[in-house]
This record gives C-alpha cells, sequence and structure tokens, in this order.
C-alpha cells in the first residue's frame, strides 16, 4: 500500500486507524510508516488536499450539445428526466446541464417542453448514453417551426367559378354542392408556419347565377393549430326590370311582371320594377290593366328572359289610343246623293236605307258630329238623333238620320241655281190686288227648301209686275209671324203696286209645313 492509499484508507476509516499503527509494503518493498500526525493530512489546509479536489473533479462529467433552429420561447431540456434547463433563442443555442455525472453514469436528454411563439417541434439527437472517461459535448436539438392549414366552409354558393386565394396566392376554384343550399368544405394547399399571417380573399366572384362572396375570419396570425374558422357567405345578386313607355296618354295602365309585381304607370318614360329579381331568375313583362280616358292599348316588347348580371332596361311598352268607327241609321230614303259627313269631313254617300258606317274611325276621347252635307233628290234628310257627342270605349252605332220626300211641284233647279224649289205662282190669289191686298198661298214647303214668290196680275195702279219674283228660304230656327225672310233676289220691275217683299207666317220647325202664308205687299 502506498502512502496516497493510505491517506485515503484513514480519511474513509476515522479515529479507530488512529490508534492503529500501520506498516505497509510498496510494490517496491519500501516501508512507509504513517503517525497519527498523518492521519490528519484530509484537513483543508493538508498539503495534499489541492490534489484530493481534482481527483474528485476528474471523476465528474457533464452533458452539453447545441440548439439548431430554436426560434420559439420556453424550450425546456431536462437530463434524466431531471436536471432542467431552458434555452432561450441565441446566436449559438449552446446548452450544457449543471449536474455532472460520473463515469459509467447514464444520461438522456429529452425535451420536456416544446418552444411557442411560434410553435415549433424540437428533435433530440444523440441524446442518450453512458459516460465514459470525457465530458458529453455532442447532444444535438433540432427545432423545425410548426406548419397549419387553413380551411373554411362556403355558404350559399350557387354559381360557378368562384375563386379563393391565400395570401394572394394558392388558389381554390369552388363550385357549388351537389345538395341545393349545402355548405362547400376548402382547405388550402399550401401550410402556413405558426407566428405566420394568412388572408383569406376572394379572387373571381361566381356567375351563372352571379353571386357576392364576402369572406369573414379570413385575416390573423397562425399559432399553434390548424384554422377552420374562415367563413364565407355567398348572396346572389338581384337587379331590377323596367324600360321604357311611349305613347301612354290615358290613366289606369298597370304593368305586371311574373305574375305578381304590380307596377302602376302613370307618365311616359322610363319606368323600373320595385321588386328585384335574382341573377338567373326570369322575368315577363305584361299589361295587367289598359289604360283609359282615353282608352288606349299598350303592346309590350322585348319583355322575357333571365337576368343575368346586370339591370334589365329594354322592355318596350307602346301605347295606341284605341279608335272605333261611328254608324248612322238611315230610313225614308227614297231619292239618291245624300252625303253625311263626320266633324265637317269624312264625307259618306248613302243610297240606301240601313245601317252604314263612316270610312275613318274616331279616337277615344274625340268629338264625333254628324250632318247632312247634301239632301239627296226627292227627299230631304236630317240627323234625328245621337248625332253628336265623345268617343269613349266603343263603336258609336246611335246615329239616326230620317228622310223625308219632297213634293213633286218642287223643282231641282231654277235659273241654273241649285234647288229643290217651290214654285207656288199658282198658289196666288188670281185677280186684282191693291197695295193692302194680300195674297196668299198654301203649300208643304220643309224646312231648308227654296221657294220663289211670284206675282202676277193687274194692280190697281194699273202696273203689271214682270213675272219675276223674289227668293226665299224656309227656315227651320224660331220663327213667329211676320219674320223676315231672305232679302230679294231677282229683278223687280219698278213702279207702282210692284212687289217688294215676302214674309212667312206660320212655320212649324223640324218637320213639313203644313202652311205658308206668304203677304205680298204694294210699296
Amino acid at each position: 500500500m502506498n502512502r496516497r492509499s493510505l491517506a485515503l484508507l484513514l480519511t474513509l476509516g476515522g479515529s479507530a486507524l488512529l490508534t492503529t499503527l500501520v506498516a505497509c509494503t510498496s510494490d517496491d518493498d519500501a516501508t512507509v510508516g504513517l503517525d497519527v500526525a498523518d492521519a490528519g493530512a484530509n484537513s483543508e489546509n493538508s498539503p495534499d488536499s489541492a490534489t484530493r479536489a481534482d481527483d474528485a473533479a476528474v471523476s465528474t462529467f457533464s452533458v452539453s450539445g447545441k440548439v439548431i433552429g430554436l426560434a420559439g420561447k420556453g424550450l425546456v431540456l431536462t437530463n434524466n428526466a431531471g436536471d432542467a434547463i431552458t434555452v432561450a433563442p441565441g446566436a449559438d443555442g449552446s446548452f450544457s446541464f449543471a449536474s455532472k455525472l460520473a463515469k459509467g453514469a447514464a444520461y438522456a436528454v429529452a425535451v420536456k417542453t416544446q418552444p411557442s411563439s411560434p410553435s415549433q417541434t424540437c428533435v433530440v439527437t444523440s441524446g442518450a448514453g453512458t459516460i465514459g472517461g470525457a465530458s458529453v459535448t455532442n447532444v444535438v436539438v433540432t427545432c423545425t417551426t410548426n406548419t397549419y392549414k387553413v380551411s373554411g366552409k362556403v355558404m350559399g354558393l350557387a354559381g360557378a367559378g368562384l375563386v379563393v386565394k391565400n395570401n394572394g396566392g394558392d388558389a381554390i376554384t369552388l363550385s357549388p354542392a351537389a345538395t341545393d343550399g349545402a355548405a362547400v368544405d376548402f382547405t388550402f394547399s399550401k401550410a402556413i408556419a405558426s407566428g405566420e399571417d394568412f388572408e383569406v380573399t376572394v379572387e373571381t366572384q361566381p356567375s351563372s347565377p352571379t353571386q357576392s362572396c364576402v369572406v369573414t375570419g379570413g385575416e390573423g396570425t397562425v399559432v399553434a393549430g390548424d384554422v377552420a374558422t374562415v367563413a364565407i357567405n355567398c348572396t346572389t345578386n338581384t337587379y331590377t326590370v323596367g324600360g321604357t313607355v311611349t305613347g301612354l296618354k290615358g290613366s289606369g295602365l298597370v304593368l305586371q311582371n311574373e305574375d305578381g309585381d304590380d307596377l302602376p304607370i302613370n307618365a311616359t318614360g322610363t319606368f323600373a320594377f320595385v321588386k328585384q329579381v335574382a341573377s338567373g331568375k326570369r322575368y315577363s313583362v305584361k299589361v295587367k290593366t289598359q289604360p283609359g280616358a282615353p282608352e288606349q292599348t299598350c303592346e309590350v316588347t322585348s319583355n322575357t328572359g333571365t337576368v343575368t348580371n346586370a339591370n334589365v332596361t329594354d322592355v318596350a311598352v307602346d301605347c295606341t289610343t284605341n279608335t272605333y268607327t261611328v254608324g248612322v241609321t238611315v230610313s225614308g230614303l227614297k231619292g239618291t246623293g245624300l252625303v253625311l259627313q263626320n266633324n265637317g269631313g269624312d264625307d259618306l254617300t248613302i243610297d240606301a236605307n240601313g245601317d252604314v258606317t263612316f270610312g275613318t274611325p274616331v279616337a277615344s276621347g274625340t268629338k264625333y258630329e254628324v250632318s247632312v252635307k247634301t239632301n239627296p233628290y226627292g227627299n230631304t234628310c236630317t240627323v234625328t238623333a245621337g248625332g253628336a257627342g265623345t268617343v269613349t270605349n266603343a263603336k258609336i252605332t246611335n246615329v239616326a238620320v230620317t228622310c223625308v220626300s219632297i213634293p213633286a211641284w218642287y223643282q231641282p233647279n231654277y235659273d241654273g241655281v241649285p234647288g229643290p224649289w217651290s214654285f207656288v205662282s199658282n198658289r196666288f190669289f188670281d185677280g186684282e190686288i191693291s197695295c193692302t191686298t194680300t195674297c196668299a198661298f198654301y203649300g208643304r214647303v220643309p224646312s231648308g227648301i227654296r221657294f220663289i214668290c211670284n206675282a202676277q196680275g193687274q194692280t190697281t195702279e194699273g202696273c203689271t209686275p214682270a213675272n219675276d219674283g223674289q227668293y226665299g228660304l224656309s227656315n227651320c230656327g224660331a220663327v213667329v209671324d211676320n219674320d223676315v225672310l231672305t232679302a230679294p233676289v231677282g229683278n223687280i220691275e219698278q213702279c207702282a203696286g210692284s212687289l217688294t217683299t215676302c214674309y212667312k207666317l206660320g212655320n212649324t220647325c223640324n218637320e213639313r209645313v203644313s202652311f205658308h202664308s206668304i203677304q205680298c205687299q204694294c210699296k
């Protein structure tokens, strides 16, 4: 036993060994003595204390290594599930456990807590073994940042061609679900690293039908899990249906779209239904109620189709005022050449009794007035009923024209002046007349008929009037006795007792005159 071994033995043996005298023989048979004083050499101030400390240090070894790729905070490593160390992101990522291990002792480095912000997964390599004759320095902890998927749902998708993107790329084209109204799931193919931002946007809106899709929950920063809260809500766009109304004069026009949306129209110009129509839906505009006062017929063109991606503005409503014929019932006609007029024109020649119609219809709301332009030969005709009024919404059929015969002694003309004429000279008193004598005649002179009064015979003044007379025109106005007829027409020879003025008496309006008295008075 050498001196060092003995000293160790004394240290371990305590005071019991202090009373024992030991003699040791070295390998070279040298005997070494140890006294009581030598036994106390374990104190710090003993000459061999530094050596013993060195020997104790050499008998334990450290475990250390390096962390690669650490970006998050909170990484905790352990050795043998006990000695814990927190490693922060640093320049070189080196770490060393505080506890030393003796030769032959086992070591096992593990990750107790993974780093966060960003979330990472750290893996240990060369982290387990047995302590040999030196410290362990080759433990490697490799950290990689976790990546996560971004996904969501689309609600209400009905159109085709919806394109959504994440972070301006990674585009997905989505189609409607097979079941109407079902949500459409989507997941972007490119995962996003923890700590990185994501932003989901609509690149292309769907069409057929046209829709507007809005993203909610589409922006944020990925933390430590997949993002599945992106929601895209799609609503089908709606558009107005309208057009232009022309020619409207009446009131009460009502248009209707698809048998439900009524729209009263009170003016010409553009119009649009209040209720909008969804893209992809059909529209069909028609006239529900035609206008009146005046009565009109409105026709609609370019009125059906399918709404796409814009307002419908080309529906055309063209209104025209209705026209109605004016008809007349003629009775009592025996001659030819009757000509009627409506509103001072539109001549209508009639040669027989019955119903006849003017050739030009009259617009609703417009007045009509039927009159006799030319009486037929041998007849005088008068409008006796419904001759004037305003056309509304039906044909005029209540106009009546009644004709009566003219006596045979009426002549068609006299001295080139159109007739009919009534020559009444043969009705005069035949005899001498004085300036106070009244010559009377009896006859039938209808209203509107011309007549001529001739004087014949010898007057008391010895003057014989020429066989000329005064012309008159019977009048169907308000006539009283001694109303003056038209001024004399013709060449009257001037002499005492010549015929100067003719009067008519007792005329009855609108029917055949049964009595006429012509008073011839001398000057």
